[in-house]
């Protein structure tokens, strides 16, 4: 029999494909990795470890394969990324080509790349396993388009010399979590993505795409709300589907949900979790004003996917129902207020702050290494007394540091989540001890420390922390648009601005004036500024639709707040990596700059009076002449004492803060 090179077992199946893939990966608890199904064949590969399959074969015609090797493993290299097919034709390779795509495998492009290169034909006769021009046993390293490749360590080893047996592998550890079944893989692809299925609601029955594993309710939201495209970024989705997963676990503890169906569901949320289902999160942003079109997304996503752990068949609401099981003890009411405040509170911290505190660190070095560079103040757009430049950066570090305080603030309020409440508030038709066990889960699980709500009928009918961290947002950006237009014009020029710094010059800035580089950065973040501005002022109108029992804008407040925390994570740390961290100061520019000013005249006033030091600035604006010029030449003051008043070390920066010498 042909060694499949990559394949470290295959078996035949002629009997019923379908019992044969349960067992292996229901009571096994193999993962299933792809499953390609045609006309004339199934392929299925059980994922053994990380490079190590199990392929099934399926031949319907058993008399057309040799009875020796009926069922038999074959020993071969243990490579996922060297799999060898046998296909009846070109057409069906390309077929299986297609099918890896649809079902998003990373092996998508390996036929063009030559890492599947050990391709069969069959004879004329048709004879499975003896093949017409086999090339098996080709040593992967040395074929030419696997020159510079890295063969996994599994086939590098090869087999034991002893008993020319390969090395042997072990099956994964099921997460602790997963109670009854393991994580099962990619999506698989269909035989045909164009077919629809029936599925049914309390409205009646609609058609829901064959690969899709959301139902009803989802289907009716994508045909109700065909808005804009918008939908709900993964963190918002990840927490939704880890309050299911907590649920899930919880009401089984509490005898509330049969052990099969809780590891069904918390396998399948975890599945959510993991981001091996993001395409079916489709409902658009501008919808129900409750969430619950998107509360039903997720219930029908794991419903489906639980009863295809245990059935072997998405869809549907049996043996997992979205309702009754994956929702048991909640309501879109208090889900969606209490995702996001966790998915708030998780982009803050694990985001927003660290780039802030880098934004922080990076303005307080530049401080640091500009606290000997005297400069010109400026007020009013206009020329001030002098300042170091040390003092300006120690200044733009302060903003960021009290808006890192301002944020962390709002963390008290996001803690306190609405679980528990269901309907109205009320708490009907949940156990009296679900939320505090399913928020210790879920607090144990993300490593924040969230807490129930000390009021349900305010955490679900107004939205005020969530307006809260908007404001708190919108600081920031206020802080930022400052920051970034104080930088431009400090660096501008560079030969006719105030070129007093220099930014790093990251990309020609004009597609008609040769040798322009524009301030790009500053320039981006205050853009991002001017979003979240405008995201604050839609959440604070959101925050106003609370309406008796219930916040009727929660979608759109949700969506705007993680963006708007998204955004100034990424604006942030951009503006200190890119930008910040490269700034030089020009100090001769600085220093001729003071030597211009006619502020200068200020440190006049204590030996001529103010109006005579007027007069002096003048006429130093009148003849273009500098202050010291004027006072030299009409012998106000002797050049040392000039000397003494006007560059005098009389300012200087300790810890960004302002200070005159004794």
């Amino acid at each position: 029999m042909v060694t499949y090179t990559g394949i470290n077992h295959l078996v035949l199946v002629t009997g019923n494909m379908d019992e044969t893939i349960r067992f292996w990966r229901d009571l096994l608890g193999l993962r299933l990795v792809a499953g390609l199904g045609g006309s004339k064949y199934k392929h299925y590969f059980f994922e053994i470890s990380e490079y190590d399959m199990i392929a099934f074969f399926e031949w319907p015609d058993a008399e057309k394969i040799p009875e020796r090797d009926h069922g038999v493993p074959v020993e071969g290299p243990s490579a996922f990324d060297h799999v060898a097919f046998g296909v009846e034709s070109d057409d069906d390779l390309w077929e299986l080509k297609d099918r890896f795509e649809a079902a998003e495998i990373w092996v998508s492009e390996l036929i063009d790349h030559g890492f599947i290169h050990s391709i069969y034909t069959f004879d004329p006769n048709n004879i499975p396993i003896e093949f017409s021009a086999p090339v098996a046993g080709v040593d992967l390293r040395k074929h030419p388009k696997n020159k510079d490749k890295k063969p996994s360590a599994t086939a590098l080893e090869g087999p034991d010399p002893k008993t020319g047996l390969w090395p042997q592998v072990t099956k994964p550890t099921p997460d602790k979590d997963r109670m009854v079944y393991p994580g099962e893989g990619k999506i698989l692809a269909e035989d045909n993505e164009n077919n629809n299925r029936k599925e049914k609601d309390s409205l009646g029955t609609i058609d829901v795409p064959e690969n899709a594993y959301f139902g009803a309710s989802t289907q009716r939201a994508v045909e109700n709300f065909p808005i804009s495209g918008l939908t709900f970024s993964s963190p918002f989705i990840y927490s939704l589907a880890l309050i299911k997963k907590c649920a899930a676990l919880v009401n089984n503890e509490l005898g509330l949900l049969d052990k099969n169906i809780s590891g069904a569901i918390v396998s399948s949320a975890q599945e959510v979790i993991d981001g091996k289902f993001d395409n079916q999160f489709v409902v658009d942003i501008f919808q129900t004003g409750s969430g619950t079109s998107t509360n039903m997304n997720m219930n029908e996503v794991i419903a489906s996917r639980a009863n295809q752990i245990i059935t072997g068949k998405k869809g549907g609401k049996s043996p997992v129902h979205p309702n009754d099981h994956v929702n048991l003890g909640q309501s879109s009411n208090d889900v969606i207020p209490s995702t996001i405040h966790m998915a708030a509170l998780t982009l803050i911290k694990g985001r927003l702050i660290p780039s802030l505190i880098t934004l922080q660190e990076s303005l307080l070095h530049k401080a640091s290494e500009f606290e000997n560079v005297k400069k010109i103040g400026r007020t009013h757009l206009q020329d001030a007394v002098p300042i170091f430049l040390g003092q300006e950066f120690g200044a733009y570090s302060r903003q960021v540091a009290l808006g890192i305080k301002r944020i962390e603030a709002t963390e008290h309020g996001l803690a306190e989540l609405a679980l528990g409440g269901t309907a109205v508030g009320s708490g009907l038709n949940t156990h009296r001890d679900f939320a505090k066990r399913v928020i210790a889960l879920i607090s144990e699980h993300s490593k924040l420390d969230f807490k129930e709500t000390e009021n349900h009928f305010q955490a679900q009918g107004g939205q005020d922390a969530a307006v809260e961290t908007s404001g708190a947002l919108k600081t920031i950006a206020v802080s930022l648009v400052k920051i970034c237009n104080d930088i431009r014009w400090l660096a501008s020029g560079p030969r006719c601005g105030l070129g007093e710094i220099s930014i790093p010059s990251l990309q020609p800035g004009s597609s008609i004036m040769p040798g322009k580089i524009n301030p790009v950065i500053p320039e981006a973040v205050i853009q991002v500024a001017a979003q979240v501005m405008g995201n604050d002022t839609t959440i604070m109108m959101g925050g106003q639709s609370g309406n008796f029992e219930l916040n009727v804008m929660l979608p759109v407040i949700a969506y705007n707040l993680m963006q708007s925390i998204d955004l100034l994570s990424s604006g942030a740390k951009l503006l200190a990596e890119k930008c910040i961290t490269g700034i030089t100061a020009n100090r001769q520019k600085c220093m001729e700059n003071i030597e211009k000013s006619l502020a200068m005249a200020t440190y006049l006033v204590p030996h001529v009076g103010y109006d005579k030091a007027a007069l002096i600035a003048g006429k130093a604006d009148e003849t273009g002449k500098s202050i010291r010029e004027v006072v030299l030449e009409e012998k106000i003051l002797t050049e040392n004492e000039l000397t003494k008043s006007l560059f005098s070390e009389n300012i200087h920066v300790a810890d960004g803060k302002n200070k005159m010498k004794d």
